[in-house]
């Protein structure tokens, strides 16, 4: 199952070689998952996430989430 990080390399595979010739984002990133560090999920990735650090940015995503609800039922 992909997720995150996972889900963005599988991705990037497909875009990446008709954009740019380098493969230096793909190996940075596929190492990455290799090692497992998956960002927020893990606790790990391109910052230390702690508990707080992630339930925060959870937090302001669903919010702006709800504002984006918020303006399409309002612009409908």
């Amino acid at each position: 199952m992909c997720h995150g990080w996972s889900l963005f390399l599988t991705g990037l595979k497909q875009i990446l070689p008709d954009i740019d010739s380098s493969m230096d984002v793909i190996e940075f990133l596929e190492e990455k998952v290799d090692k497992d560090e998956l960002g927020a999920k893990t606790g790990k990735g391109f910052y230390d996430w702690t508990q707080e650090a992630t339930e925060a940015t959870r937090q302001k995503i669903a919010k702006v989430f709800i504002e984006i609800e918020q303006w399409s039922e309002n612009s409908a």
